[in-house]
């Protein structure tokens, strides 16, 4: 039975006693109608008002492909890109700076020439609280340079290609670890795989017959007397040419370079510049010389009477590989949201094919990446790279690792001993 009911019933017994009291004459004082509580409403009486239902919270969307347009699309906000590139880089990286200006959008401004003076220039900006670069492409002197300075920025935040840090063989010829080309390991990731002789070598073919051009096998040929005072190389006591001789001290050794700089007087043309060495040998300054970069290579195409032995021939002090590039990120960057997609463009398989597909180089280095395309890589380096892994695996060739604390260390050695050659035979260290 319901509780109101009872109640009902209750209160109409009550009546029925009272006036059944008044009719007998009993005492005239009226009864008091006792007061009635409602009772307390229970959930069946009475439901509450029901809660508005919570909205339900958007998980956001961190697939790769989500977080890439995002990125895009914050760059697009910025508009601008500003590179600072050394020497080598301004003659044969603009398509490939064009080309993702193209692709995105954005203005790219490059500041191109020596290296080393856009090193200068980014240290004196931001003594004075000025932060004008996003991306530096210079040397490896000058990367060092700017790593003393704190003026780059650590890599591994900015990246968010997977294929980049995740190294495995079907992406990288080397995927034992991440190969880094600063002291620190954090500032500049390799991206390219040089697997050739220690340093190039270009003869004058006006001067130097096929003979005998054919017989310097090995680099202990050139301190041939027949040589004395007729080599010329880019000056490696400056801010130039670190890695190469780096590469020269570490496998042919100290006492080398004492014979080449003194008893083959060899002639040092000053600090990173290929161009300078290159017209030389061209205009008959040179018979030989040693290195150039991209240089000689743009000359043979002009027709000019420059021809490569090294290009032909494994030297007897046999290949070296060796991981390379410098490209880096400026701390505190004008454009932060286009650094970190140029830096992951680059790095990643289409950045690494457009670079070896549209690149002025006529003869570029293979991308550290192996699921990239020949593109312009030379046919004998590029069968080269193709048996690294296996030679690796083997312990048949030696990997120059310019992240290395040994690398590190041969840098620093063979700087102190060519500055000392430098002053003793009276040459500009640039």
């Amino acid at each position: 039975m319901r509780r109101g009911t009872l109640t009902k019933r209750l209160i109409i017994g009550l009546a029925a006693v009272a006036a059944l009291a008044a009719g007998c004459g009993s005492d005239p004082t009226a009864t008091p109608t006792p007061t009635v509580v409602p009772p307390t409403p229970t959930p069946a009486d009475s439901a509450a008002p029901a809660a508005p239902a919570a909205t339900p919270t958007a998980t956001p969307d961190t697939s790769f492909e989500a977080q890439w347009d995002r990125l895009v699309s914050d760059c697009q906000a910025e508009g601008e890109l500003v590179v600072a590139m050394g020497g080598s880089d301004s003659a044969v990286g603009r398509p490939m700076l064009q080309w993702f200006q193209d692709k995105y959008g954005v203005r790219v401004i490059a500041s191109t020439g020596s290296g080393s003076r856009n090193a200068d220039r980014i240290i004196a900006e931001r003594s004075r609280g000025r932060y004008t670069v996003d991306i530096s492409q210079v040397g490896t002197s000058s990367l060092e340079r700017l790593r003393q300075a704190e003026a780059l920025a650590p890599i591994e935040p900015l990246i968010i290609d997977p294929t980049i840090l995740n190294r495995t063989s079907e992406n990288w010829y080397l995927y034992d670890k991440v190969y880094w080309t600063d002291r620190d390991n954090k500032y500049s990731l390799a991206d390219t795989l040089r697997s050739a002789n220690l340093i190039d070598v270009f003869y004058n073919t006006d001067l130097v017959s096929a003979e005998e051009a054919a017989a310097i096998t090995s680099y202990n040929d050139l301190l041939d007397p027949k040589w004395r005072g007729k080599i010329g190389t880019v000056g490696q006591a400056g801010s130039g040419a670190a890695t190469t001789r780096t590469r020269m001290w570490i496998v042919l050794g100290p006492e080398f370079y004492d014979k080449l700089y003194f008893d083959a007087e060899i002639d040092a043309v000053g600090s990173d510049n290929d161009r300078e060495l290159a017209d030389g040998l061209a205009r008959g300054k040179w018979h030989i010389a040693l290195g150039g970069g991209s240089e000689p290579y743009t000359l043979m195409e002009l027709g000019l009477p420059i021809a490569s032995i090294t290009d032909s021939i494994v030297m007897e002090e046999g290949l070296a590989t060796e991981v390379r590039g410098t490209l880096s990120a400026i701390d505190q960057p004008p454009n932060p949201k286009c650094q970190q997609l140029f830096y992951n463009w680059y790095y990643s398989q289409e950045g690494q094919e457009i670079y070896q597909t549209i690149t002025l180089d006529p003869s570029p280095s293979p991308s550290l990446r192996s699921d990239v395309p020949q593109g312009r890589v030379p046919d004998r380096e590029w069968e080269q790279v193709q048996l690294v892994p296996q030679l690796v695996r083997e312990g048949r060739i030696n990997v120059i690792d310019q992240g290395s604390e040994a690398f590190a260390e041969a840098t620093d050695a063979s700087l102190a001993r060519l500055v000392e050659i430098y002053t003793q035979r009276g040459l500009s260290i640039g």
